[in-house]
């Protein structure tokens, strides 16, 4: 889910280091909550280790099995001090869709997300569905043919609701 030597590493404090590669090891071991704890004690050693954050934010998720406020709070520090770490923005996305139903600030992110990687098929399929359910469906259809053209084996392009780019076929 993130690289093992993240550009901030080469400035990061020692103690950090080797807590967020404890952090690496656990969580390649899928002990979630053990590496959740590593890469909390990388980022208390280190505040300003942007992929520390974004990795306590993806243990979070992992560790309680859904989205939550901590793993929000976490890809938030991680852009703040990251601005153009599209998969932090686009998982931002997906967190405050799901768990404060904030669905104007997950399109933001998820448009930032492309903004900052236009090949970022998840970010246009997240954003067809969110257009989808605002019953914008030639932005959803758009948004889905371009996630198909990125990755055509994409598993979830237009699949959410097939079929996706009419409303005739629209169940609600």
């Amino acid at each position: 889910p993130f690289s093992l030597d993240p550009p901030d590493m080469a400035t990061s404090l020692p103690n950090a280091r080797l807590a967020f590669d404890k952090g690496q090891a656990f969580f390649e071991q899928r002990k979630w909550d053990e590496a959740l704890a590593a890469f909390r004690a990388a980022v208390e050693k280190d505040p300003e280790m942007s992929a520390a954050w974004f990795a306590v934010a993806y243990a979070e998720g992992k560790s309680s099995g859904k989205s939550t406020e901590a793993e929000i709070d976490a890809y938030e520090r991680c852009i703040k001090l990251d601005p153009k770490h599209a998969i932090a923005h686009y998982n931002l996305g997906i967190s405050l869709k799901d768990v404060r139903k904030d669905h104007d600030r997950a399109e933001a992110m998820y448009r930032k997300a492309i903004e900052l990687d236009p090949k970022h098929a998840d970010a246009h399929n997240n954003l067809g569905s969110l257009l989808y359910d605002r019953k914008d469906y030639v932005q959803a259809e758009a948004m889905y043919r371009t996630a198909i053209e990125l990755s055509p084996e994409h598993p979830r392009a237009g699949n959410d609701r097939r079929p996706r780019w009419s409303p005739r076929h629209d169940n609600n």
